[in-house]
């Protein structure tokens, strides 16, 4: 089973859910915005209950540091560390990739203008691990205060380089869709002592791993043309800069659906 935490209505998985489908996941839907329990998605702690194959946790229009308008934050960020301590696949999207960073112990720049992107962008993906053998990694205290436990990079390292590993096929095969489509206003501006870019663009830092379990996306790889053109209602751009946009999602929506497929697949499969 797979478990997609939403922050907003109309912020859904889109493409997500039907990637999945054709995979033959089953999915469980969490709305906090609803009034649902965030830590419903993992069983307590002790219990015989078994956790969900991977958790997804989707954008939102609200920052990393929100807790006042979206009350249900910080319990997302305690899940979130319960998700790499216990070696739950996790994948953040936009908003859940910065509280990924944030739960970790990284920080978030929220609506500075240099971090500002809205289109088709072009990523570029880099070798994980392949600089950070001989470092070791020490717990360090994440935002709730609880101390993430992920696996020593050496260990990482060798885990990553086995055929099949949680990073080396994942990114390699990212690798090679040059672009994706982003719309956002925030970016990590320091990164969590236990993370690693795995890609960036010209303006911040694209994705990031956590341990072996915890992957983090700027980008949507889940959006389809309606969810384009229902960002672009509301983003104040010009009609012929909204337009230029979705020709560009036009030109590439092949690659945002092979992208999204992909991630469906490593959130399934771990490979």
């Amino acid at each position: 089973m797979i478990t997609i935490i939403e922050h907003e209505e109309d912020v859904d998985a889109r493409r997500l859910v039907s990637a999945l489908d054709d995979l033959g996941a089953s999915i469980q839907l969490v709305r906090p915005w609803n009034g649902e329990d965030v830590s419903s998605a993992l069983p307590p702690d002790g219990s015989d209950l078994p956790a969900p194959d991977a958790i997804v946790v989707l954008g939102g229009r609200m920052s990393a540091y929100d807790d006042e308008r979206a009350p249900w934050l910080p319990d997302v960020r305690t899940l979130l560390v319960r998700c790499m301590n216990e070696g739950v696949r996790t994948l953040g999207i936009c908003l859940g990739h910065q509280l990924i960073a944030r739960a970790a112990g990284g920080s978030v720049a929220c609506s500075d203008p240099q971090f500002h992107e809205m289109g088709i962008v072009p990523v570029e993906w880099e070798a994980p691990f392949e600089s950070d053998a001989a470092v070791p990694m020490t717990p360090v205290a994440s935002a709730t205060g609880a101390a993430i436990m992920v696996p020593a990079v050496a260990d990482q390292l060798s885990n990553a380089m086995d055929e099949g590993g949680p990073w080396i096929r994942l990114v390699d095969d990212l690798s090679r869709i040059p672009v994706v489509f982003a719309d956002h206003n925030d970016a990590i501006d320091e990164l969590p002592a236990q993370a690693r870019v795995l890609a960036r663009s010209e303006r911040c830092i694209h994705a990031i791993a956590v341990g072996s379990h915890a992957l983090g996306v700027q980008f949507h790889p889940e959006v389809d043309r309606a969810w384009v053109e229902q960002s672009l209602s509301t983003s104040g751009l010009s009609q012929d800069d909204a337009n230029q946009i979705l020709d560009d999602f036009d030109r590439h929506e092949r690659d945002i659906v092979a992208g999204c497929r992909r991630l469906a697949q490593w959130l399934v499969s771990g490979l």
